[in-house]
């Protein structure tokens, strides 16, 4: 059996396990996010038709005050925006390049992220830019609203039936991403849904 098809089988079998592989984290079977009734449920991708005038006003945006959020080995802090812009929040990350706690961080990383979710079009990132804070410099992500993460919910919720076969989908891209940047930690805290049965990924 010749070398390219020794790849091909090899390939195959990878993409196999890929797709029919179990889920990530395992499933919690009582979490579910309260959905409305009356009225379509609150997306928090509100950057979708407007990408280019959020990463704008991220890298522009007055900071009024910062605030440590208390969650996450890289340290990210709370920066709040003046009034008047397209939202009022953003996630600041300023890691530097290097090795902390055994594994490979950086602000950078975050930016590096959100570009190749963008140009894959998985939108699964909020708008992500590198700027400048009170002269430090790092990495500026939109804060998305309104979200939970799979850890509040404790565990990866179980959505409605017509949401099943999209939320899998989404939750097979995420993994595939993952794996693609090497992102070897990913856990329930980074693992966002809105109240439409959206996936959203934070720190990578």
């Amino acid at each position: 059996m010749d070398s390219t098809m020794l790849r091909c089988r090899a390939l195959s079998v990878a993409l196999f396990l890929v797709f029919t592989s179990a889920p990530l984290f395992p499933q919690a079977p009582v979490a579910t996010v309260p959905q409305a009734t009356a009225e379509p449920a609150a997306s928090a991708k509100t950057w979708l038709d407007k990408r280019q005038e959020m990463e704008d006003y991220l890298r522009t945006a007055d900071v009024t005050k910062l605030e440590d959020i208390g969650l996450g080995v890289t340290k990210p802090r709370r920066a709040y925006l003046a009034p008047g812009g397209p939202f009022d929040r953003m996630a600041w990350k300023t890691i530097a390049p290097g090795i902390h706690s055994g594994y490979w961080e950086s602000y950078k990383s975050e930016i590096a992220a959100y570009e190749l979710d963008k140009l894959l079009e998985l939108n699964m990132i909020p708008p992500t830019v590198e700027r400048e804070v009170h002269r430090d410099r790092g990495a500026a992500v939109m804060w998305a609203s309104p979200i939970k993460s799979f850890k509040d919910l404790g565990g990866p919720p179980t959505p409605p039936s017509d949401h099943v076969a999209r939320w899998n989908r989404q939750l097979i891209q995420a993994k595939m991403f993952d794996n693609l940047i090497a992102n070897i930690d990913p856990n329930l805290g980074n693992w966002l849904v809105d109240p439409s049965w959206n996936l959203i990924l934070i720190d990578h």
